[in-house]
């Protein structure tokens, strides 16, 4: 928890004993372990050898830097120093202040000085002990250097009774909530005020409310949700716990630079708008606890929004980040529960309740566990656990308004729904761009609506769109933007075990780049499109494939002419290798989508069919998924280090749900050879790297290396990222790796 020990006194007082005798030492910042570790030994004017004291600056530097490490997680920290200066402690005291932690002090000073002179003669080992004079020095310290206001001071007598008030004073004990009607628990809110108000409509002072963290963040309705909690966070009845999203409250609070884009581009901006200001935000943060532990009618109830994996984790030593993040990872929510639920047995008293994870879709009673994490930002339930004096009750409220999962409106996108000219609307969005060919011309999302990420339903569409500006009849298209697991919000984890409709179909991706297939109706002839363009290399090197490939153009034909467009993967080895290895060029026909605006597509038994007629090669189906927990666990799977599907690299998988709602899954074996790939103009250019941090594990370290060398020697002649690393695997570096 975030507490801070202090122990004051002269060196040989008995400091460090006491640490040891309490079992604090890997809780323990120690300045003379670093001194030991930066200046070692130094000899005093008696020739003994003794701790040096020549590196002060350093060694003080180095005990913030941990102190602030430590601070940031919250964990329960010691810092085994004299503390005689007011001037340091109160030093300490603003950095507590900062990490909202509570002071303590073990105030040793009382201990005659006659009998620490004693024992520092003693001392082991010997380099420890200090000349006399350093003992005189600290006493007179200690009656000029007062201990700070705000500082808990627990005096020293002895070991056993000392003991006991720290123990008194830290020790985390059940509150009594007994006198209460009721105990109600709410999950996650998230900035959904609606749903919330629907549940909550008022605060009954005969019940007692614990909110489990998540009030503001993702959800639309930050404002309202902010004026709420900061009303009802004045109340004696209320207790808000502190979750992992209360971090971005703390530095808008303090008015420091956010890395959360959602919170900048939407929670910050609405807080702004509605006269939320940074300090009162700031306040509602400093309301928040770390967890909450209580009784209730014989119940023992441990409350926290990341859960634990034993109530007995609930003391003073637990680090203030596994109350709000939980232990484990994310996805380890299921043994978590069921640890939790072994640990607390079947005898009814023991209870615990949290928020923040859920990427099974668990019920919210799980045993003795209580799951209050809802997906409520993506159109999932604020959940609501209820311990009354007969027992257990869970409520779940259905949330209306939210953003819709499909269509993000992130950025300032445009759109002129009042024009219903399709290609009005396409050359007045500022954030796509035409390329005319006649009377056909191809619309595309621009650099600039990549960068900002500013996707509305026509950035999104304009992506390998086709239209014939005469007659604006769409003459072909591709997929509509898609994007990444946990790229986006909406694309996280959890809001797609929320969102997408199950069942949902796992597709391998193959590695090359994007064509479309559709009718020219004026030559009565086929139409060959790729990367926005009727005319480049790559439309001529699909054609040619297509044709080498025997695939069967009356078929194509037929198919167009039904008003559809045929999408391919194209793989060329040879003319545009990209990161996975194929032996010969291939077409492999990913979908059959109709040529409007509907997203209307044709079944994968369909798209089988054609492909058979065509005499190419049709996407392959991977898995069917039926359910949240199958999708979490397909996916953590596929994100493995070094992933293989069937003993082979891919660049991964595309899941589609039963409403062609798509996303994409990028193997780290890909993704890690993508990043090797950027390496090379750099190196060509620069000679090395700009920056350390492209490399981060030993087989990109040693194929820097490799391909170092190899520029060095061979400027002019670097080929393909493929033949590379083969060249590397085959190298005695590769073989290092």
């Amino acid at each position: 928890m975030r507490v801070l020990m202090l122990m004051r006194g002269c060196p040989g007082c008995g400091k460090s004993t006491f640490i040891e005798y309490m079992g604090w030492k890997p809780y323990t910042v120690s300045p003379d372990e670093i001194r030991m570790m930066v200046g070692s030994l130094s000899q005093n004017l008696d020739g003994d050898d003794g701790i040096s004291q020549s590196n002060e600056s350093y060694v003080w530097d180095k005990v913030y830097e941990l102190l602030n490490k430590r601070f940031e997680i919250g964990a329960f920290t010691v810092l085994d120093a004299t503390n005689s200066k007011t001037e340091e402690m109160s030093r300490l005291k603003n950095l507590a202040i900062k990490y909202k932690y509570r002071i303590y002090l073990i105030d040793m000073t009382g201990i005659p000085k006659e009998i620490v002179r004693e024992r520092n003669k003693y001392r082991s080992p010997a380099y420890k002990v200090v000349p006399d004079e350093v003992i005189e020095r600290q006493y007179a310290r200690f009656k000029t250097n007062k201990i700070p206001n705000g500082i808990n001071v627990i005096p020293f007598s002895d070991m056993e009774s000392t003991a006991e008030k720290v123990d008194q004073a830290l020790q985390i004990k059940p509150l009594d909530l007994s006198k209460y009607k009721q105990i109600i628990h709410v999950g996650d809110i998230h900035g959904c005020a609606t749903v919330l108000k629907e549940a909550v409509p008022e605060i009954d002072p005969d019940s007692f409310y614990i909110f489990c963290g998540d009030y503001l963040d993702r959800g639309l309705e930050n404002a309202e949700v902010a004026k709420i909690m900061l009303s009802w966070s004045q109340l004696p009845n209320v207790l808000l716990l502190e979750g992992n999203h209360e971090h971005w409250l703390n530095m808008y609070g303090r008015g420091q630079e956010i890395p959360s884009k959602v919170f900048r581009e939407y929670t910050q901006r609405e807080l702004l708008e509605n006269g939320i200001m940074p300090n009162e935000i700031h306040k509602l943060y400093r309301k928040c606890a770390q967890m909450a532990f209580y009784k209730f009618d014989g119940k023992i109830v441990g409350v926290s929004h990341g859960g634990l994996a034993s109530l007995s984790q609930f003391r003073y030593t637990t680090n203030t980040s596994d109350y709000i993040r939980g232990v484990g990872k994310y996805e380890d929510i299921t043994q978590i529960i069921n640890h939790a639920n072994e640990d607390m047995g079947d005898s009814g008293i023991f209870y615990q309740v949290c928020g923040h994870r859920n990427p099974y879709q668990m019920p919210i009673q799980n045993g003795q566990f209580f799951l209050l994490e809802g997906g409520i930002e993506n159109g999932g339930s604020l959940r609501m656990a209820v311990l009354t004096h007969d027992g257990w009750e869970t409520k779940e409220f259905k949330n209306t308004v939210y953003r819709e999962h499909s269509i993000s409106t992130y950025g300032t996108g445009y759109r002129d729904e009042s024009d219903n000219s399709i290609v009005n609307q396409m050359r007045s969005n500022p954030y796509i761009e035409e390329k005319a060919y006649n009377n056909i011309s191809a619309f595309n999302f621009n650099r600039q609506a990549f960068r900002k990420g500013i996707w509305d339903k026509q950035t999104m569409r304009a992506r390998g769109l086709f239209i014939n500006t005469d007659t604006e009849e769409i003459i072909a298209r591709g997929y509509s933007k898609f994007f990444n697991i946990d790229e986006r919000n909406e694309t996280s984890l959890p809001a797609l075990t929320m969102n997408m409709q199950f069942p949902v179909q796992v597709y391998k991706k193959e590695n090359g780049y994007l064509g479309i297939l559709s009718y020219d109706k004026e030559n009565d002839d086929l139409l060959f499109c790729s990367k926005s363009s009727l005319i480049s290399d790559h439309v001529e090197w699909f054609k040619e494939i297509f044709e080498k490939t025997n695939c069967c153009k009356s078929a194509a034909l037929e198919e167009v002419k039904k008003g559809y467009s045929l999408i391919f993967e194209i793989v060329d080895p040879v003319r545009d290798p990209h990161i996975i290895k194929y032996a010969t060029p291939e077409l492999y026909l990913l979908d059959i989508v109709k040529n409007d605006l509907t997203d209307t597509y044709q079944s994968y038994d369909y798209v089988q069919k054609v492909s058979e007629l065509l005499h190419c090669k049709c996407k392959e189906h991977v898995a069917t998924i039926t359910n949240a927990k199958n999708l979490v666990d397909f996916v953590l799977t596929a994100q493995k280090e070094n992933y293989q599907y069937n003993g082979k690299f891919i660049e991964g998988f595309v899941f589609e749900d039963k409403d062609h709602y798509r996303v994409k899954l990028k193997t780290d074996y890909y993704l890690m050879w993508k990043k090797l790939r950027s390496i090379i103009p750099s190196i060509k250019k620069h000679g090395r790297l700009l920056s350390s941090s492209m490399c981060h594990n030993p087989t990109m370290i040693y194929f820097y290396q490799f391909v170092k060398e190899y520029i060095e020697k061979h400027p002019e002649d670097i080929p393909d990222i493929i033949t590379l690393r083969d060249m590397f695997e085959n190298s005695n570096k590769g073989e290092q790796q």
